[in-house]
């Protein structure tokens, strides 16, 4: 199935009825939602620098008054009372991510009825280009759209198959607009400010004469008309295309966002200015030109690796079967001034018996494959060839929608490819060199209150975002994640003194592009949780083991190891039993019940905290001595404290244990499997080097069960892959597959 066109697109054969349905597109900055409509076309847009609020102090200095008491609690085992306290600690909420706003078309009467046997909308991942067909009478009509990286713009170009058969109105809308005005004769401009507070709905004010108002931006929509009798008329705020041959639409967006430190409300950036500068820097280039950059761009990095699948009927086989249905191919990249890629068979043993990842022994590719670039066939600029035939091809496929539902019924190989490769592409449309990170809802957002603000989520969402990133060969991807880590660091330092009188850095499960690193509200089940900076760190190692890039690890990933580790060494406590603990702890978003039958979050030494550490530990060891600093206190400490560190235990059933002690579980089946972090994405548990520990979690995981979606569902199908547990990823693939634009759902056990 390599190569094949159907396989990488994402089809449907009716508009989108409402968001969830749009299909994405992304430059990493810009985001956008293609809906497919044909007597209205709706693109919402993001820009990943839209968000509610500014810089603050979020620290709380009751957190370090209150830190003795809710350790005595913990160690007196009054783990509710340890819970309640530890509300104290907590801080405000972070802030939202804000939708730019809708780029609206409507057209002339004849859209009013079409051929609904002829419409097509798809996503091609192998372009990254939305294309929306369908036919009026004799008049076939096709719009495509992509976002482009190089030029930081949205374009689409709408053609007609008759001379003259383009007419439409076009306008833009915000939830978040204070003003909007046609510019010149092509031109509008679209202002809005984002509000002051993460909580607001509304916007407050769209002056500069003092700090904290919120961000302000602007999007300008430019509309090229082509053909001899297309006309382009101003009516009102809107623009009106008469009689086109086709028509070009081009949207920037800027913001006031000067970086995480500076109030967005006193920044020296000018909105404005930059969009239209935007549009300048593409002044005399054609659509084509901008699509040819577009793939030049893209291309290479999504065709990187290919997934085949043979006969999937070789899933009701034995192992063998399987094996030699699978093959992963990732190609060579550049990446700094190293070059990796390998070619990957599943029938080959990939892990020797003898290697034991937990030593964190560098893993270096078997072997460089030399890039190589598809050539794209680029459509004509003058819009569509004459008597084209659009939907044929179509006519016995059916939509990717039905086909996830047919999955359970119908095992579809192809889907499988589709969804993998659907993953990596939803991550470089998300995360690009220079943007913000990938959010909790990648780029993309259409409300005012996004579900859990649309935040960066770093008990567990932000990572899951980025673990394709190396081993899918999309390595430029995974740097937004470090740049942001850097910014974390900064205001972690203040964190960690103010709250807890430690030095060092230090971030909890939530943050914003504020880079908001202390606890935020409500509960410690997910607010207390400090170890989101250490696990992110694994994320600079991981780049490191697969690029060997030693200029990277000593100017970017050890300066935050050794921040990292300076908190963490001095945050560890006796638990009078000879072992090191955190002490409070949390197991990510998962109540217990106390021996005294009260429901608490907050106890010590949590299975999680203790992999994170230990994981956390040998990368830096391992790093210093690479570096030559393998000598120095730091390290020194480093290396006693992993020797102490609490082993993770077993329960009376032979599961891994979640927590310091075997408490009751009153959500046996909840979807955070944080207690399995050293088998995945750790190495501390590995089939090789700790079977016992091994068996213990496939033990949990059974007993989680295979219902779930979103987090427990991918976590799940890592955990497996990692444990060779094939009888139970053959029943995993065989689960209904659920529909969702998550970038999460890339992560299959096939990596």
């Amino acid at each position: 199935m390599e190569g094949s066109d159907d396989e990488l697109l994402v089809e449907s054969f009716e508009p989108a009825v409402n968001w969830n349905e749009a299909l994405p597109l992304g430059s990493g900055r810009l985001g956008a939602m293609v809906f497919g409509g044909v007597k209205s076309e709706l693109v919402q847009l993001n820009e990943d620098t839209l968000w509610s609020g500014g810089p603050r102090d979020w620290n709380n200095p009751k957190c370090l008054e209150t830190l003795p008491t809710v350790r005595k609690l913990v160690m007196d085992g009054k783990y509710a009372e340890a819970t309640s306290e530890a509300t104290k600690m907590l801080g405000p909420d972070p802030q939202v991510y804000q939708p730019l706003g809708d780029l609206k078309l409507e057209f002339d009467e004849s859209h009013d009825t079409y051929d609904k046997e002829s419409y097509h909308r798809q996503l091609d991942l192998d372009t990254a280009m939305t294309d929306v067909n369908y036919t009026i009478g004799d008049v076939s009509y096709l719009r495509q759209a992509f976002t482009s990286y190089p030029h930081q713009v949205f374009a689409m170009r709408i053609a007609g198959s008759a001379s003259g058969s383009v007419s439409f109105s076009v306008t833009m809308d915000s939830q978040l607009m204070v003003g909007k005005e046609v510019v010149g004769s092509k031109y509008i401009t679209m202002k809005g400010q984002c509000p002051s507070d993460g909580n607001a709905a509304q916007v407050e004010s769209s002056s500069k004469s003092s700090a904290n108002q919120g961000m302000e931006f602007v999007a300008v929509l430019q509309v090229e008309v082509f053909g001899g009798t297309g006309k382009l008329h101003i009516d009102n705020q809107t623009l009106r295309v008469h009689q086109a041959d086709y028509v070009v639409l081009y949207v920037a967006a800027s913001s006031s966002f000067d970086g995480p430190f500076k109030d967005p409300s006193l920044s020296d950036k000018e909105p404005t200015s930059l969009a239209f500068s935007t549009l300048e820097k593409i002044k005399g280039l054609s659509y084509d030109d901008l699509l040819t950059a577009h793939l030049a761009d893209y291309q290479p990095l999504f065709q990187r690796v290919s997934l085949r699948l043979g006969n999937h009927r070789c899933i009701e086989g034995d192992e063998q079967e399987w094996d030699q249905g699978m093959v992963m191919k990732r190609e060579g990249a550049n990446q700094g001034n190293a070059d990796f890629g390998v070619q990957m068979d599943n029938s080959e043993n990939v892990d020797s018996g003898d290697k034991d990842l937990s030593s964190w022994e560098h893993i270096v590719p078997a072997e460089i494959v030399d890039s190589k670039r598809v050539e794209t066939e680029i459509r004509a600029s003058g819009g569509m060839d004459e008597g084209a035939s659009l939907h044929k091809p179509w006519k016995e496929r059916i939509s990717t929608k039905d086909r996830i539902l047919n999955y359970k019924e119908d095992e579809d190989p192809g889907l499988v490819v589709l969804l993998f490769q659907f993953g990596r592409y939803l991550l470089i449309a998300s995360s690009r060199p220079n943007t913000f990170v990938a959010n909790l809802q990648g780029v993309w957002n259409n409300q005012l209150h996004p579900a859990w603000r649309a935040c960066p989520t770093l008990n567990i969402n932000l990572e899951m975002n980025y673990w394709p990133a190396e081993t899918c060969n999309l390595a430029e991807c995974h740097l937004p994640l470090f740049d942001f880590l850097e910014q974390l660091a900064v205001t972690g330092a203040a964190t960690a003194k103010v709250n807890y009188g430690l030095e060092g850095w230090v971030c909890h499960h939530n943050a914003d592009i504020w880079a908001q690193s202390a606890p935020v509200t409500r509960d410690p089940v997910w607010a207390l949780f400090p170890m989101s900076g250490a696990w992110i760190c694994l994320h600079l190692w991981e780049h490191y083991t697969f690029s060997q890039d030693e200029e990277f690890l000593r100017k970017r990933a050890y300066p935050l190891f050794k921040g990292c580790a300076t908190f963490f060494v001095d945050w560890l406590v006796e638990d009078g039993k000879g072992h090191l603990v955190t002490n409070p702890s949390t197991s990510p978003e998962h109540y217990f019940i106390a021996p005294d039958g009260q429901r608490a979050s907050v106890s010590y030494g949590s299975t999680m905290d203790m992999a994170i550490l230990k994981n956390l530990f040998n990368a830096v060891i391992s790093a210093a001595k690479i570096l030559g600093e393998d000598e120095t206190e730091l390290v020194s400490k480093v290396k006693a404290s992993v020797e102490r560190l609490l082993p993770p235990r077993t329960g009376s059933d032979g599961r891994l244990l979640e927590w310091v002690e075997e408490f009751q579980d009153p959500e046996d089946t909840h979807r955070h499997m944080s207690h399995l972090f050293g088998l995945y994405p750790g190495h501390s548990i590995t089939p090789q080097s700790t079977p016992e520990l091994c068996d213990a979690a496939t033990k949990s995981i059974l007993k989680r069960g295979t219902s779930w979606v979103y987090v427990g569902d991918i976590f799940s199908r890592n955990i497996y892959a990692v444990v060779l547990s094939w009888l139970n990823r053959k029943l995993l693939l065989q689960c209904p597959w659920v529909p969702t634009k998550r970038i999460t759902v890339i992560i299959l056990p096939f990596i």
